[in-house]
């Protein structure tokens, strides 16, 4: 993906171009004022206004491209405008005043610890319903929180990385962290100086990884990486197209729509991270990671779990995967989102939302989903959460 380094004036000068009607629109003479109707949507293309869309139309960007289902623009041209590098949202949401409104995205961590990255970059976080004062006043393009704290990293305007939060561990993490015992730091604070410039970050558990600018490379860090601070770079050679980062496995989506992954839990700290083997898959458009276990959903709308324990799950068709502490969610091609335990040889599916969602996020004891309007729903131990974020 090109620079991120753009001002955010220009990320908020961005239009997405729905389904169908996006080549029309690209190719359209759209003046400054003019009113666009989207999927039943109106809203004016003004200086100060945003639209965040579904399932856009990227034909028309040659550099853009599809990540964990959510669509990147990247240099492409809507009437005089460039449109920012961020994921679509689901629908359209309308901006009242100038001000860009609604969520962008809502990442669940453990002990009901959730974070939101409204529309207009700021961050908000809460844990147990409470709101949390601890999180930096900067613009982001993505927070991600840690797995199993209440912690959290964030990835602002320039690439760089910003966590904040308590991010403690006890003992070996079940045998894992071999060179790990008593009470100690995650290793997520501080950042490592060291650490490139960034257009994607995913937080895992112990672990958080980074798609560098050039889009084809990972640097990692965290305790499960290097008790002291230091990093792990892994060129591809191809563009990463997805990222999920758990307790045991980095796992990647590739152009060609194939899983590769790999195995932090080694003898020590300083043994090699190795490639892990991947279960012969089809081809697939998003994966996912738990804490025992990986999911990839399939282009057919299938599930292939693997991990401590295999199984697949058919009897359903899904639209969307997400993971988290203990937990995998899924959202079925009719938009019913269930959730499951992992570290179990099967999935046993329970219906946790009644209302139609398009994308959900899941943590140990909650989670949240979106609706065709762009409105968040919490669920179970989140299930205050707010639909939409706070004025300030």
């Amino acid at each position: 993906m090109a620079s991120m380094k753009f001002s955010f004036q220009k990320l908020i000068y961005f239009l997405c171009v729905v389904g169908a009607f996006g080549a029309k629109l690209h190719d359209a003479q759209i003046s400054q004022d003019a009113e666009v109707d989207v999927d039943d949507c109106s809203f004016s293309l003004k200086n100060s206004h945003v639209a965040t869309c579904h399932d856009v139309s990227i034909k028309d960007c040659p550099k853009s491209y599809t990540n964990w289902g959510l669509h990147y623009f990247v240099e492409c041209k809507v009437s005089e405008y460039d449109t920012a590098c961020l994921p679509s949202g689901p629908k359209c949401k309308k901006t009242e005043g100038g001000q860009a409104q609604g969520w962008l995205e809502v990442y669940v961590g453990n002990e009901n610890y959730v974070c939101g990255l409204a529309a207009t970059g700021k961050a908000f976080c809460w844990q147990n319903g409470q709101r949390l004062n601890n999180v930096p006043d900067a613009t982001f393009l993505t927070v991600s929180p840690e797995m199993g704290n209440a912690a959290a990293c964030g990835l602002d305007l320039g690439g760089k990385v910003q966590c904040w939060g308590t991010e403690r561990g006890y003992g070996s993490n079940g045998g894992r962290c071999r060179w790990c015992s008593g009470w100690h730091n995650l290793g997520l604070t501080p950042v490592p100086s060291s650490l490139p410039t960034f257009i994607d970050l995913k937080v895992g558990y112990h672990t958080a990884c980074g798609i560098e600018e050039s889009g084809t490379a990972l640097t990692c860090w965290g305790t499960m990486i290097s008790p002291d601070g230091k990093t792990w770079h892994k060129e591809m050679g191809e563009k990463i197209m997805g990222l999920t980062v758990g307790d045991q496995w980095i796992c990647i989506l590739t152009p060609k729509k194939a899983v590769r992954c790999w195995d932090m839990v080694r003898s020590s700290a300083t043994s090699e991270i190795k490639e892990a083997t991947v279960p012969t898959l089809p081809a697939i458009q998003k994966v996912a990671s738990a804490q025992f276990q990986v999911c990839a959903l399939d282009e057919e709308g299938s599930l292939h779990c693997w991990g401590s324990s295999a199984y697949d799950v058919t009897d359903k068709k899904f639209k969307d995967i997400a993971g988290g502490m203990w937990r995998f969610a899924a959202i079925t091609t009719e938009g019913y989102m269930y959730w499951w335990r992992d570290r179990r040889n099967s999935a046993t599916l329970e219906q946790v939302l009644d209302v139609e969602v398009e994308r959900g996020f899941v943590g140990t004891y909650g989670g949240v989903a979106f609706d065709a309007a762009g409105l968040v729903h919490g669920f179970e131990g989140t299930k205050s959460f707010p639909s939409i974020p706070p004025e300030e």
